[in-house]
């Protein structure tokens, strides 16, 4: 069975190595990406007939950040899984995820390799 993915994330670097990695898994859809909440908010509402299974996202973004994001999304669509990731994992950015049901948080790393 084939899982249907959404991912939002302004970061092109970022947003590429996920893609290329979940492209070689057969279980995962990508069915849209987006640089901003607010464009996977729009998708949601005019694609009701749909399936997605799980939207991963940012939480710092342009207009619409990954908190508001999950939070309209545990409000208007309930079936669908949120995955928020963040370089910022703060006690506040969790607190506000878990209050709002957040399926899941993942921290980014940055590590630096020197040649």
């Amino acid at each position: 069975m084939k899982h249907n993915l959404i991912i939002a994330d302004d970061h092109k670097m970022f947003l590429d190595g996920l893609l290329s990695i979940l492209k070689t898994e057969s279980n995962y859809n990508i069915i849209f990406t987006a640089k901003h909440g607010g464009h996977v908010q729009k998708y949601i509402s005019i694609n009701t007939e749909e399936q997605i299974d799980l939207v991963i996202t940012d939480v710092t973004m342009p207009e619409v950040d990954g908190i508001t994001l999950n939070k309209w999304i545990k409000e208007n669509h309930r079936t669908i899984k949120t995955l928020v990731v963040s370089m910022h994992n703060t006690p506040e950015i969790i607190d506000d995820l878990i209050e709002s049901n957040v399926d899941a948080t993942f921290k980014k790393t940055h590590k630096r390799k020197n040649f």
